[in-house]
């Protein structure tokens, strides 16, 4: 019997998706930097604020400050955290012609992908608006997951990446005991911890504890990979793309991943552009 494992045999994940690129996305970082957590960061290049740009005092009405552009690569470039799109001016797409969301989703990551030097592949919907036509078109913009707000309180892997629903936002007053649900379970199959929000509404609400709590439970453990949206599609996509012989005993991966397997209880490793021998 063979199923998927992520890297070192792991079959736990856990990614956080925040939003906006906000002056308060400074202090998320000092925290989860520290417990070793990882952050997809959903950024409208039309709202960051010019490099002379000076930041008012911190106050709650100020706590949707964009960041300027020198920070914002300052504080994510080689980070090991990933920059997403999330619409150069927070469209609603769901409310848009195709050509205007196109756009917009294609001008945010052509500037993206200037300042930040990398190339942009994720995204957030902008107010959480998304329809059915979204999956036609976002791939066309070379968009391979994109997160919306609707959370299902689940670990699975989404049935389609462009309608990636997170686990819940940090507001979920369930919010520990999904956690402790989710570290403590044995689950058979791979699975991840999907955590989003905007880290101004921790100033807002005075609850940057809830942000330390569960970063204190969910961090820095052996049996949790800590991974951006990008790398646990693009492993996914790995883990997809192996090619068995007939008899299910060899596998070839095609990809530019290490691929880990469970072997009958045994891990296995699928070495990027290799054929293994899997008993």
């Amino acid at each position: 019997m063979f199923s998927m494992r992520y890297p070192n045999g792991l079959k736990k994940a856990i990614t956080l998706s925040y939003d906006d690129g906000l002056v308060t996305d400074v202090k998320m970082l000092e925290i989860i930097n520290r417990y070793g957590i990882k952050c997809t960061f959903n950024v409208n290049y039309g709202f960051l604020n010019k490099d002379d740009f000076v930041y008012p005092e911190i106050k709650r009405e100020n706590m949707w400050t964009r960041l300027r552009k020198s920070h914002a690569v300052e504080l994510f470039k080689n980070s090991g955290h990933e920059v997403a799109a999330h619409g150069f001016v927070h469209k609603s797409l769901g409310g848009c012609t195709v050509p205007e969301a196109m756009h917009d989703i294609l001008h945010d990551r052509e500037c993206l992908e200037k300042l930040f030097g990398t190339v942009i592949r994720g995204m957030a919907y902008a107010n959480g608006s998304y329809d059915a036509r979204c999956a036609e078109y976002l791939p066309k913009c070379d968009i391979c997951y994109s997160r919306t707000v609707d959370r299902t309180g689940k670990f699975d892997f989404p049935e389609n990446w462009i309608y990636l629903h997170p686990t819940c936002h940090h507001d979920n007053p369930k919010l520990m005991e999904l956690l402790d649900s989710f570290l403590n379970e044995d689950f058979g199959d791979c699975k991840m911890f999907y955590l989003w929000g905007h880290s101004s509404e921790f100033e807002v609400n005075n609850n940057w504890d809830v942000l330390e709590k569960f970063c204190a439970v969910a961090g820095n453990r052996d049996d949790v990979w800590y991974a951006t949206n990008i790398e646990i599609f693009d492993y996914k996509k790995a883990y997809d793309s192996l090619v068995y012989t007939v008899d299910g005993l060899t596998v070839y991966n095609p990809s530019g991943i290490d691929v880990w397997l469970n072997v009958n209880g045994e891990s296995k490793v699928a070495k990027s552009g290799a054929v293994t021998n899997l008993v």
